[in-house]
């Protein structure tokens, strides 16, 4: 039987990634980044426990939620996209929108 430790390691290893960049970026860029190696991680860690335990239906609704997890993903990038085309920074302290 396969280890499960391994696969929980590197998952924490992810969101402790994650967790150090999202508390020390101010990029929206560097924040979506962050917070895609802590769901990466989340998602690792749900898969592996569900294929040690033989869970199949699981493991598939963790890849489904990594395939929603792309597509938000990519519609952040969309919304960068946007900043950077309208000449905005993408440092999150320069918007006063955002301090209210």
């Amino acid at each position: 039987m396969n280890s499960l430790i391994p696969y929980l390691c590197l998952a924490w290893l992810l969101f402790c990634i994650g967790v150090v960049v999202l508390l020390s970026r101010r990029s929206l860029f560097g924040l979506l980044l962050a917070l895609l190696l802590m769901f990466h991680g989340s998602m690792l860690a749900w898969v592996a426990a569900a294929r040690y335990h033989h869970a199949m239906a699981y493991s598939w609704t963790g890849l489904g939620l990594l395939a929603v997890l792309a597509a938000q993903f990519l519609i952040g990038l969309g919304v960068i996209w946007h900043h950077l085309k309208q000449g905005r920074s993408l440092d999150i302290m320069e918007h006063s929108y955002l301090k209210k």
